[in-house]
């Protein structure tokens, strides 16, 4: 729960560029193929073992003030995340999320782990959006 209006909400999480300051552990965002819309694509500069490489994302739901639905692919990493925004009266929102991550491969065994340490890195990521929003 953010105290704070959906719009206001809505409009800070899928600015894209604001995404570091909640979610730390993004990377520079490069390569968009448009603005934020459905099918948008961009790439993501990551480290992986002290070497430079790129996750890719796409966005694959944009339903404005209710919805916000991304895909990526890292590596043998694949991901998908979908926020949804509900409006509580008139000055508060109540974000949910899905997340579903896949490993490719022979090290598809650990897809659960993965998926649950993603999960609650994405919980912190959510406290951090929260306070972020709620000083403002």
């Amino acid at each position: 729960m953010i105290d704070r209006p959906v719009g206001e909400v809505f409009a800070f999480l899928t600015d894209l560029d604001k995404a570091p300051q909640w979610a730390p552990q993004m990377g520079k965002l490069v390569e968009r193929s448009g603005p934020v819309a459905e099918g948008m694509s961009f790439g993501e500069e990551r480290r992986f073992a002290g070497r430079p490489s790129l996750a890719r994302w796409t966005i694959t739901r944009l339903v404005p003030l209710r919805v916000f639905g991304l895909a990526m692919r890292w590596g043998p990493l694949t991901g998908s995340f979908a926020y949804h925004f509900e409006s509580v009266g008139e000055s508060s929102t109540r974000i949910t999320q899905d997340i579903d991550f896949h490993l490719g491969g022979p090290l598809a065994p650990l897809s659960g782990m993965v998926t649950s340490e993603a999960t609650k890195e994405e919980a912190r990521e959510l406290v951090r959006l929260k306070e972020l929003l709620e000083r403002r």
